[in-house]
């Protein structure tokens, strides 16, 4: 199912998949920080949420770009470039992550387009 109406997804401490219920691409370092309001921010990676995205493109055959959230610029890094805000931080339409919160929080996830 695609939403077109703004979607609280609570966001359990420990291990979880979510997924993109848009029509559109998910930036998640798009201008829009307070979805990221409850989320662990942290200059390590070990220390932050974490997200695991699949790249079909990763070669050989596709893997995982996996992001933390850091606490300088409250914008997801990639962990093996972390001074960089990360350009590849995107969910496709229907696409999915793991993703790993320090703590419970509730995510508002505005829909990436205007209505």
């Amino acid at each position: 199912m695609v939403y077109d109406t703004p979607q609280n997804l609570a966001i359990p401490a420990g291990l979880s998949v979510l997924a993109n219920p848009y029509a559109a691409p998910l930036d998640l370092n798009r201008p829009a920080e307070s979805e990221w309001s409850g989320a662990t921010a942290a200059v390590l990676p070990t220390l932050a949420d974490n997200i695991w995205i699949w790249n079909p493109d990763k070669q050989p055959g596709g893997g995982y770009e996996v992001f933390f959230l850091h606490s300088s610029t409250h914008k997801w890094h990639r962990i093996d470039a972390p001074n960089l805000v990360a350009s590849a931080a995107v969910l496709p339409v229907g696409g999915g992550a793991f993703y790993s919160a320090r703590q419970p929080y509730v995510n508002p996830l505005p829909r990436p387009y205007p209505r």
